[in-house]
């Protein structure tokens, strides 16, 4: 496989010269490219240095004409480059009559840009046959991620305003109600303040019994009817959270699924159930890389971990370490892969000293990290378990506590705790509070 394009090479230099030339008061080759194009993307050393040469007088906004160039001393050092500056005319004429015009200066950077993406595949494939034979797999599997993701994300050729029509379209779609830019959850009072978007971490934080895998439960039959989802659990087996969404669907509790009477019931739950796009996975290994890797492979458009406090890395350091070094992947992982990670975390138990027991950003295990990566971090808090009386049967808070696009505030839930589910409160004009550490 050729690896090199040597013309296009020439004739992105050429373009350079000949704007220097016939165009020096309209923006030039090097304004559109000479961002993203690197000295090593030209294999031939002449070009290379050429390169290297034009770009930094035109950053210091030298002219880069043939005579203006000949007053450059690293010119001459270049080895078997042609001096005059006759040459260099030559030299553009000859390139641009077979390339035909400048404008295309952008298309020849794309194909050299993936000549050196390329060759950089080559070369790491080298380098895990020979580090294969020395390291463990897991090591030189993380290493060849890591590298294939660098190279993957480098450079590329943008428009302008492509940023800026991307942004426009999507608020439009925001405003029409569109499921491309914003994912709902399927809780009224929580769409209402809280916009997820693909690229969000979001974090959902409880005590212990609180109700934290049934939430993401409900978050993933909700957003499974429209995106794919994968709900990674790491504390019950596959069958125990079919079994809880069975028992959801079917408005029976676990213990009336084996009743031989509720048979048809539990058959008919089991249409809806599997006409949704969700996949189930319990991973035998709790290590974020074996979560990345799966991803790689196969994109959903959200997951959800059950849960973060349970997720392991190859790291050795102290568990603070750890957990951030996971929550960055966690993040990493969501930006790079375009898609929605929504882990949920335990809260420790200090925010059982307070007589309300109601918890706070603060209490999150390792909170450092997972404050700074989340995009929302939710709380859930129900009064009822902590026998504090004044409140319906299930009355359940979601306390938005972080909310980088939007107010905080509390959202009211109900909590089924026969079926381990939560639905929306009747009450609409009771859903949101923004006095919630009242």
């Amino acid at each position: 496989m050729n690896m090199q394009n040597q013309q296009v090479e020439g004739a992105i230099v050429a373009s350079i010269l000949v704007d220097a030339i016939y165009n020096p008061h309209e923006p030039s080759a090097l304004d559109k490219v000479g961002d993203i194009l690197l000295p090593k993307d030209f294999t031939h050393h002449v070009y290379r240095e050429l390169f290297v040469i034009l770009l930094d007088r035109h950053k210091n906004d030298l002219p880069n004409d043939p005579v203006s160039l000949l007053a450059e001393e690293r010119i001459f050092k270049i080895p078997n480059f042609l001096k005059p500056a006759t040459s260099l005319i030559a030299m553009c004429e000859r390139i641009t009559d077979s390339i035909g015009t400048t404008a295309n200066v952008e298309h020849h950077t794309e194909i050299l840009i993936n000549l050196t993406q390329k060759r950089a595949i080559t070369r790491l494939g080298s380098i895990m046959i020979e580090t294969a034979e020395e390291e463990d797999f897991d090591a030189t599997l993380k290493e060849a991620q890591d590298r294939i993701e660098i190279i993957r994300s480098q450079r590329q050729i943008r428009d302008p305003y492509e940023g800026w029509t991307k942004a426009i379209a999507g608020l439009e779609a925001k405003f029409k109600g569109g499921d491309e830019f914003r994912i709902f959850t399927g809780f009224d009072g929580l769409d209402k303040y809280v916009q997820i978007e693909r690229g969000n971490l979001i974090i959902v934080g409880g005590r212990a019994s609180m109700g934290k895998t049934s939430f993401g439960l409900d978050l993933a039959y909700n957003m499974s009817r429209k995106h794919r989802v994968l709900f990674y659990s790491l504390e019950m087996s596959e069958y125990s959270v079919r079994e809880r969404l069975i028992s959801a669907e079917s408005g029976l509790s676990i213990s009336q699924l084996a009743v031989e009477d509720n048979f048809d019931t539990v058959s008919q739950s089991m249409a809806p159930l599997t006409n949704l796009q969700l996949e189930i996975l319990s991973p035998k290994s709790n290590d974020v890389d074996v979560l990345r890797s799966h991803l790689s492979v196969d994109t959903p458009s959200i997951v959800i971990i059950d849960y973060l406090t349970l997720m392991t890395c190859s790291r050795r350091d102290s568990r603070q370490q750890e957990v951030e070094y996971i929550v960055n992947q966690l993040k990493e992982i969501a930006r790079s892969m375009n898609i929605v990670v929504i882990a949920l975390a335990q809260i420790s138990r200090k925010a059982e000293d307070r007589s309300s027991a109601k918890p706070l950003m603060s209490d999150l295990r390792d909170s450092g990290a997972i404050e700074q990566a989340g995009d929302v971090i939710l709380l859930l808090y129900r009064p009822e378990y902590y026998q504090i009386e004044g409140h319906d049967d299930g009355y359940t808070e979601c306390l938005i506590a972080k909310n980088r696009q939007g107010p905080t505030g509390m959202v009211e839930l109900t909590f089924n705790k026969s079926l381990t589910t939560f639905r929306n409160v009747d009450q609409k004009d009771k859903q949101y509070r923004e006095d919630w550490n009242a």
